[in-house]
């Protein structure tokens, strides 16, 4: 039997002496190649190019060519395939028939000969069949080739999703490529350019004209903002944002947002406004989730002039094409995680800008000093960085009016011309390496309303002389430096916020001066080594604090029956670490507003009673190294839940069963009080407040929360023993 698979065709014929007539079947095997091209090309366009036209003939009798392959070949290959295997079997059956009557004839080594030459036939078929069946891959692979020279290779394809129109993905990923100068990022799969301009080209259904060169600045920019925001939203993970305010829809790119209306009088729109002419100029999305680095495309949007970022999760550094961004007016991109410098073409490029807000993100380095072009400032937020170096940039600007430069590593001295002749409200430079002294300047030019410029290394008086009283000045805070005096702080009428802790204070307690400032909201003395002396009865007059601190200042004496009596407005009462002594009032209970009460460490005697009912508000009651006993379950009468931490002495002198109380004992070393809590529990400290305040005009400064150290309560000798 001789089988030949050359030419197509598997051909058996006998062999000799086999007496079976000869068969020849012809097969033809396309690859799976011709099968997906030829489907693929289905779905193009007839404008796929020019070539496709003029190879019209061509291509129809290459595309019938393979259709005919494609299937009745398959039935062909099917049927003929089939007819092979039984003449095979049939034929098979005869031989072995034939084989057994000869070998009963035949000596044994003939048999074993006649098998050699049979099983030698099968192997050469077999390579016979597989070199046909290459010889048809490459027959199948000439075809593609010809099919691939319209085009369908072209790197302009690259990135192409498989599914929509080709056509269209190439003009728009070639339009954006030359556009952006990206072409490599666009024809990369999954990158936020390359979603963009699948998303524009198969899945948008407002099917955007794709401009040309005789197009108009007009539609060439209503184009690329679709495209830049397509991209902000595939690179700043679009799908988990809390608001999408209708991106990646059919509505016009200045329809993509969403209106709120926050108050009465005005409603604001979240995600995209646009102005004249359809074209963006506000893109307002605080606290929406976006997470990850900003595309350069956003550059590109050179008619905005309003960008809200704040509150996210952003990251990277600013992009540079940001510089293009020359109509800018508004900029706050506060509370992110965006890193590296401040730009050095920051300055020149937004000469309109009057709002800028970084802080509270992870810049460093020094400020550029392209920032003193930036002359209609009104307002500057970079708080909360790692910037260094000289603030000079910042003086001279005339329309400056609140600056915020706190928690940062700026340095330099404060003097009587430090922002002198500048009309600014807010100054904030906390927590920052100044030095030098306070400047009358601060409190006689009448601007300053806000001025925070805690831990610092500033010397000196809090107030220096003033030329009159001061009824600008609302909030002042200067604890944690080595300011030595107080005196005049009665000038400042209008204050509500003091704080002078963490000073040099060796004086009296100025209480005819601080009773004069009938505003006050908030005081902290706390940590200052005033002269040894009673809690101040003017203090009877400051009817509308709310909170009040007068820790570790040689306080002595009883607690003062006015502070229950005419303070009830108080939300805070921290007493702790002095020389108070005697049993506290019965009338606790008017405090109906009191959440944190620190009478820790003092010498108070006597039983709790009932002294607290009420106190429905109380959070945090410290009541340890004093000499008070009783029970304080009648606490649990009113709001059993609030009450979060409560302090006694150990063992518990106080039983309070539906309190989760800490127990610490007393005890000294040396002429040091040890301190420490009996279970090693660490708690919320109750010194070291973190102030956070916001400012209206309507409201003035007001405590947006309560936010405690994570420091324990008691330290180990952490006091002395008077």
């Amino acid at each position: 039997m001789d089988v030949d698979l050359s030419n197509d065709r598997v051909v058996v014929e006998e062999g000799e002496g086999l007496g079976v007539e000869s068969t020849e079947v012809g097969v033809s095997l396309p690859s799976a190649e011709e099968v997906r091209i030829t489907v693929g090309s289905t779905h193009r366009k007839k404008s796929i190019s020019d070539a496709l036209s003029s190879m019209k003939a061509k291509g129809s009798v290459v595309a019938s060519t393979v259709r005919e392959k494609a299937g009745p070949v398959v039935s062909s290959v099917r049927a003929k395939g089939a007819v092979v295997a039984s003449s095979v079997r049939e034929k098979g059956g005869v031989v072995a028939s034939r084989v057994k009557e000869k070998a009963s004839t035949m000596k044994k080594w003939h048999l074993y000969a006649l098998l050699c030459v049979v099983f030698f036939i099968f192997i050469i078929g077999l390579s016979a069949g597989l070199a046909g069946r290459d010889k048809k891959r490459n027959e199948a692979a000439d075809i593609m080739g010809e099919i691939t020279t319209l085009g369908l290779t072209d790197p302009k394809y690259n990135g192409w999703t498989g599914s929509g129109d080709m056509n269209r993905f190439a003009d728009v990923a070639t339009y954006c490529g030359d556009y952006f100068g990206n072409g490599d990022e666009i024809h990369k799969y999954g990158t936020p350019q390359n979603l963009a301009v699948n998303w524009l080209a198969n899945i948008d259904k407002d099917d955007f004209e794709i401009p040309d060169e005789d197009d108009d600045k007009d539609k060439n920019y209503y184009f690329v903002q679709r495209y830049a925001l397509v991209v902000l939203y595939y690179a700043m993970g679009g799908l988990n944002w809390t608001y999408k305010s209708r991106f990646l829809t059919s509505h016009l790119t200045c329809d993509w947002n969403r209106g709120f209306n926050l108050d009465s009088d005005e409603n604001y729109m979240f995600g995209v406004q646009c102005a004249d002419k359809e074209q963006i100029s506000y893109l307002f999305m605080p606290g929406n989730g976006l997470r990850g680095t900003l595309p350069m495309e956003l550059g590109y949007l050179t008619k905005l002039t309003h960008i809200s970022f704040f509150g996210n999760e952003i990251k990277g550094t600013i992009p540079e094409s940001f510089s293009q961004l020359t109509s800018l007016r508004f900029l706050a991109m506060e509370s992110n995680l965006i890193s590296g410098s401040i730009p050095d073409w920051f300055g020149s490029s937004y000469p309109r800008l009057k709002y800028l807000a970084l802080g509270d993100n992870y810049l460093t380095g020094s400020l550029p000093k392209s920032l003193s072009q930036l002359s209609r400032l009104e307002e500057v937020a970079l708080d909360g960085n790692d910037l260094t170096g000289s603030i000079d940039v910042f003086e001279g600007m005339s329309k400056l009016r609140r600056l915020f430069l706190g928690e940062n590593n700026f340095e330099g001295t404060i003097d009587n011309e430090f922002f002198g002749g500048s009309k600014i409200k807010e100054l904030d430079i906390a927590s920052n390496n100044f030095e030098g002294k306070i400047p009358s300047h601060f409190f006689n030019d009448g601007h300053l309303q806000l001025l925070d410029v805690h831990n610092n290394k500033l010397k000196g008086p809090a107030i220096p002389p003033l030329e009159s009283m001061n009824v600008r000045m609302q909030f002042y805070s200067a604890y944690e430096n080595q300011l030595d005096s107080m005196q005049g702080i009665g000038d400042l009428l209008s204050l509500t916020h003091l704080d002078l802790s963490a000073n040099s204070i060796e004086e009296e307690m100025p209480g005819a001066e601080l009773a004069k400032l009938l505003n006050l909201n908030y005081l902290f003395l706390s940590n200052n080594p005033f002269l040894k002396g009673t809690i101040p009865s003017e203090f009877v007059k400051l009817t509308l604090l709310e909170e009040l601190s007068l820790q570790h200042t040689h306080r002595t004496g009883a607690f003062p029956e006015f502070i229950p009596l005419n303070l009830t407005n108080l939300e805070l009462l921290d007493l702790g670490k002095n020389d108070l002594e005697g049993t506290l009032p019965n009338h606790m209970n008017n405090l109906k507003y009191l959440e944190f009460l620190l009478l820790n460490q003092n010498q108070f005697t006597g039983t709790i009673k009932k002294k607290f009912n009420g106190l429905e508000s109380l959070q945090m009651l410290l009541l340890d190294q004093n000499d008070i006993t009783g029970g304080a379950n009648h606490i649990c009468e009113s709001e059993p839940d609030n009450l979060k931490v409560f302090s006694t002495d150990c063992p518990a002198e106080i039983e309070c069963k539906c309190c989760k109380t800490y127990c610490c004992g007393d005890s000294y070393t040396g002429d040091k009080r040890e301190s420490a809590c009996y279970d090693n529990t660490e708690l919320v400290a109750n010194f070291d407040l973190d102030w956070v305040m916001s400012f209206s005009n309507d409201a003035g400064y007001e405590r947006d929360d309560f936010v405690f150290s994570e420091n324990l309560i008691f330290r180990p000798a952490s006091s002395d023993k008077d």
